[in-house]
């Protein structure tokens, strides 16, 4: 899958921008509303968000996510597969992360949603995640 890796660390820029306040960040869901119901992360009434729905709304995912549906339009379908890539580099970020802390289950949604983890902690991933792109087209 190619991907222009600034754009990628764009998404993560702009996700992680979303829940740097951890009052904008959850666990348990991809977002909430105000009243802490279970919402699409780009629905109007979401306020917070856990690091994957973050993702998608910053990347602009608002479609099923399986290929078969992908659009397409070229320029849409490069969107889709910055947004993947996005969200490959955040699990592998924290799959580090948790490996660290000694456990067995890799996986941003994982990271995210464990009760030991902290806000920090998912801050933390997105840095990392950030820092492992370089600037050129993977």
């Amino acid at each position: 899958m190619e991907h222009n890796n600034a754009n990628v660390k764009l998404a993560l820029t702009a996700a992680r921008a979303m829940i740097t306040d951890p009052e904008r960040w959850t666990k348990g869901a991809l977002a909430r509303d105000e009243g802490g119901a279970p919402v699409l992360p780009y629905e109007e009434g979401a306020t917070c968000w856990c690091a994957i729905g973050a993702l998608m709304l910053a990347s602009g995912v608002t479609a099923p996510a399986h290929p078969s549906h992908w659009p397409r339009d070229p320029f849409l379908r490069a969107r889709r597969n910055e947004t993947y890539a996005a969200a490959e580099t955040l699990l592998d970020a924290a799959a580090t992360i948790i490996a660290r802390r000694g456990e067995r289950e890799p996986g941003a949604i994982s990271l995210n949603d464990a009760s030991v983890t902290s806000h920090a902690d998912v801050l933390a991933a997105f840095d990392h995640a950030m820092a492992s792109l370089s600037d050129e087209p993977a």
